[in-house]
């Protein structure tokens, strides 16, 4: 459980850093654009690629269980609306 947790934070870190260089990415990416727009003597930056995955897959494991009530001898037959 407390390994599972840490897993979690240490890849939360990881996304939290991503999104920062995406940001910074972009930032800088404006920063030019709004550069070449003023003076129009350099070339049209390009635009950077930012990353788009972000999270790690979830680990699943999928558990089932059987849920027994005892009556105690008082078995009955429900109606549909008695079910639910």
């Amino acid at each position: 459980m407390i390994e599972s947790l840490e897993n979690s934070f240490s890849d939360m870190q990881e996304v939290n850093k991503r999104k920062i260089e995406n940001e910074d990415k972009r930032l800088k990416y404006e920063e030019s654009l709004r550069v070449f727009n003023e003076t129009k003597t350099t070339e049209k930056p390009e635009e950077p690629e930012y990353e788009t995955e972000m999270l790690k897959p979830i680990n699943k494991v999928n558990k089932k269980f059987a849920i027994v009530v005892d009556t105690l001898g008082q078995d009955r037959i429900l109606k549909c609306e008695q079910r639910e």
